[in-house]
């Protein structure tokens, strides 16, 4: 089986996970490519990366964002055995944004496009280790898909933005970051979609921030620092 690590990042230099990310890919009879993208433009980035998987015609495809670390050895043999477990077309582990309310980037859908409700870390602990429901919507930062559907030839990373007003009549940005957006076609196109906490991360900003303790708010929007007029944390991410 082939399987394509692809590794984005905004510039070369930043890309300091890779060696992790390739140094535990021999616990499989696994032919393992590893493609390092380094660019500004997100979806552009995800995009070539995706392409040079449907080039190689790999069997999985696993996303690993350049500040986003395990901690565990075995992490790719656990992603993989859970795809199989649940029979997955796409996994993606739960990690927190880079903020002190402890919100994650996997979110529940609502009445609201603009506003899905973030899961918590802490809420997320309460939750199994793998799961999925309706109206899930998972992020990237570390995420493994099963490339060999042809759904994968239908689908690709974008952003939508819009300017409007928010209750108090101010004017606000808001945005439909490219994972939700990703989730989104994904459950358009009828696939299973699961995350996890079973793999252990740390996401590195300006602290670590990781996915396995309890810390943070409980839910989302307990913080003073709650979105206000629509305008999301998702630009932590």
């Amino acid at each position: 089986m082939k399987l394509l690590i692809a590794n984005p990042c905004h510039s070369v230099g930043y890309a300091s996970g890779a060696e992790q990310a390739v140094a535990v890919c021999g616990q499989r009879d696994l032919d393992v490519q590893f493609y390092t993208s380094a660019m500004s433009l997100l979806t552009l980035n995800f995009n070539t990366a995706w392409c040079e998987a449907l080039n190689n015609r790999v069997d999985y495809f696993l996303m690993v964002h350049a500040d986003v670390r395990p901690i565990d050895p075995g992490w790719l043999d656990t992603l993989l055995k859970e795809m199989e477990k649940y029979s997955a077309d796409v996994l993606s582990v739960i990690i927190p944004i880079k903020h002190q309310d402890g919100v994650t980037s996997t979110a529940i859908e609502t009445d609201n496009l603009w506003r899905p409700r973030r899961i918590t870390v802490t809420e997320a602990l309460d939750f199994p280790e793998t799961w999925s429901r309706d109206g899930l919507l998972f992020n990237t930062g570390m995420m493994l898909v099963d490339f060999r559907k042809p759904w994968v030839g239908r689908i690709c990373f974008t952003i939508n933005d819009r300017i409007t007003r928010g209750e108090s009549g101010r004017w606000v940005a808001e945005v439909e970051p490219e994972d939700w957006n990703f989730s989104r076609q994904c459950r358009k196109l009828g696939l299973s979609c699961y995350v996890t906490r079973k793999v252990r991360v740390d996401h590195y900003g300006e602290g670590v921030y990781p996915n396995y303790m309890r810390w943070g708010e409980k839910f989302d929007g307990e913080s003073k620092l709650k979105q206000r007029d629509g305008l999301s944390l998702v630009a932590s991410k």
